[in-house]
């Protein structure tokens, strides 16, 4: 089942006067409707207190920061992924499902 991310008004407005079968409009709209999984924890010092403003890096590539309370929120494709903080020796290798997964860090 996909998700319900638009109305069926929308949906039934979008394609007004589109001939399609159920089934076809299903077909076209899944890769637009299914979104990515989403890996979000906290990011904490060795004291227990929260890594604010710590850079993210995916894959070897920078995506984005944690926030004030240490937490991070990152939407991306399910499967393997490797997971680090820059400027760290923290790096860890998850396998994220499409459901999401929480992975909290702790800084050496």
């Amino acid at each position: 089942m996909l998700p319900r991310l638009i109305s069926e008004k929308c949906l039934l407005s979008c394609l007004r006067g589109f001939t399609v079968s159920t089934g076809a409009v299903v077909l076209l709209l899944a890769p637009a409707l299914v979104s990515g999984a989403e890996l979000y924890g906290v990011v904490s010092l060795p004291n227990g207190t929260p890594a604010a403003k710590k850079s993210i890096v995916l894959d070897d590539r920078p995506i984005g920061q944690t926030d004030a309370s240490g937490v991070y929120r990152l939407a991306l494709p399910p499967g393997q992924h490797t997971l680090a903080i820059e400027g760290t020796d923290v790096r860890v290798t998850v396998i994220v499902p499409p459901t999401g997964l929480r992975k909290d860090l702790q800084l050496k």
